[in-house]
């Protein structure tokens, strides 16, 4: 890419081909595609440290650090409040992560700075990201469409590459994502089925039970959010 880092195209169509102004311009149309790591074949994409974002993660939680204020010394003063991550164990020894962060995003006119919630998962051993899209992200996806109300999608998703170094390289999976783009990004907490603040005391056991019970319940399970999903 631009960046001089690796493409992987899987699951390719047969391209188109052609020269203009002296450049020989290659068209594919893949079923994924990893950003940042070179790799053999999709069976070969395996991972122990996986992060990922949702669409309404951040409302779901309303948990926002950014303080405006001003002091003796300064008229305005923006400040990041101290704050732990929410973490939770699933009985397979997976480790979940929601942390936190902000990004500072510069304007002509003004200077923002956006917050953003995001999920990490650590597992037991290296596993396929084929199972981690569908095994771990999709039931991460379900239980927070249960939790707000309706649907939630994924934004991104980033596997750490194995052996990249210190500190480590992402590579960043891209694939069908249909609905992302007219997602509700603006429903709030208090309009939410239970909201995080609801739920904060019992969560991690709420999310190992849910991974539980999912696993038992996957046909009716996938009945259910179908059913979601076709809602007009």
């Amino acid at each position: 890419d631009e960046q001089d880092q690796p493409v992987t195209l899987l699951g390719c169509c047969p391209g188109n081909f052609h020269i203009s102004g002296g450049l020989s311009k290659y068209t594919f149309h893949p079923l994924l595609a990893v950003l940042g790591q070179s790799l053999e074949s999709w069976d070969a994409a395996l991972y122990r440290k996986a992060r990922f974002h949702f669409t309404l993660l951040d409302k779901w939680i309303c948990g926002g650090r950014l303080h405006v204020g001003a002091t003796e010394e300064y008229p305005l003063q923006v400040s990041v409040a101290p704050g732990s991550d929410i973490e939770a164990h699933l009985a397979d020894g997976t480790r979940n992560l929601i942390t936190y962060c902000y990004e500072p995003q510069p304007q002509a006119e003004a200077y923002c700075i956006k917050e953003k919630h995001g999920v990490r998962m650590e597992f037991a051993g290296a596993i396929s990201a084929r199972s981690i899209w569908t095994d771990y992200i999709q039931v991460w996806r379900r239980l927070l469409t249960l939790l707000t109300g309706t649907e939630v999608f994924v934004e991104d998703v980033s596997f750490e590459v194995p052996e990249s170094g210190e500190p480590p390289d992402w590579a960043e999976l891209l694939t069908r994502n249909e609905g992302v783009t007219k997602a509700d990004r603006n429903r709030l907490a208090v309009d939410m089925t239970v909201p995080y603040k609801e739920m904060a005391s019992n969560f991690a056991e709420v999310l190992r039970r849910w991974f539980e019970y999912h696993n038992r319940l996957d046909a009716a399970l996938d009945l259910y959010f179908a059913t979601v999903s076709n809602k007009k």
